[in-house]
Formats: structure tokens, sequence, C-alpha cells
């Protein structure tokens, strides 16, 4: 296939990082070439064991217990709010979460010391999450940053991420 050369740009901006790039050569491709940045949130419950002979009912009664502190919340690119339920096994990657692509995400982890962790798609972007979708996603899961080409012709576009 041959090198893609692209451009990356990482700035710090008011206690935040500001990601964003450009693909300057798309080499030999022949599908057309995007630059994503992508940021992996791990297992937020590593500790908490999936105990297949618990009742069940009691085990989902403690985990909600355990993780009473940890949220996620989503705002779409269309200004719908969401917080889709982390103790559920869920696709991330679903119209139902991801929706027509997300503009904001909030997320308290009490259970990773207390992080708060915001993640925002400037204008001509979005943000879409991707899992396995057999498990919750405390156990981890994927924020994907794109910018859209055709309305970010000058790759102005960043992704910003904070941790508080």
């Amino acid at each position: 296939m041959g090198s893609v050369n692209f451009e990356l740009s990482i700035t710090e901006e008011r206690g935040g990082i500001l990601l964003g790039g450009k693909i300057i050569d798309p080499g030999k491709a022949k599908n057309p070439v995007r630059l994503a940045i992508e940021v992996r949130i791990p297992n937020i419950a590593p500790h908490i064991p999936a105990d297949k002979d618990a009742d069940e009912r009691k085990a989902k009664k403690e985990l909600k217990r355990l993780m009473k502190n940890e949220r996620l919340s989503l705002k779409w690119i269309d200004e719908k709010s969401v917080k889709p339920d982390i103790l559920e096994p869920t696709d991330a990657s679903s119209p139902e979460v991801s929706g027509p692509g997300i503009a904001t995400l909030s997320g308290e982890f009490g259970k990773l010391g207390g992080a708060k962790l915001e993640f925002a798609a400037a204008p001509n972007s979005a943000l879409t999450l991707s899992n396995d979708p057999t498990k919750p996603l405390l156990q981890g899961f994927t924020v994907r940053w794109l910018a859209e080409p055709a309305k970010d012709t000058e790759s102005k576009a960043r992704l910003s991420l904070q941790v508080k």
C-alpha cells in the first residue's frame, strides 16, 4: 500500500489538550484516507469479579452500589443529551449511544481516582464510541474523533481533551 504522510497538531490550552491534523500525502491508498484519533478508556472496575454463580439480582444491586459515582454523559451533534447505562452490556457504536455523532462526552470515574474526563469535538468533527457489545461500558470503551473532510477543508477541527 505504501506509506501515508500526515501532520498531527497537539497544543495545550486552558489546562486541556487540543489534537487535530490532516493527511498530507495519502500515498498509494486506493480508498479515501482520513486521520482519526482514538483514546481507550480502560476497564474502570477490574477488581469486580464476574461471579456467574451468584444470585444475578443481588449481584446487580451490589454492582450499582459500587458504581454509584461512575457516570457517562453524552451530547450529540444534534444537541440531544443521553446518559448510557454503563452497567449493562451495550453496543457503544449503536445509534442509541453514538447517535448522529457525539459533540461532547463527560465521564466521572471515581474508580479511576475520581478523574473527570471531558472530550469535545470542534465544529465539523464528531466523536463516536466503540466497545465489545457483549460487555458493559464500565469494562472499557474507545472514543474515536474524526473531522468531516468536506466541511473541514482547512483542517482546523480539533479534539479537546481535559482531565480534571
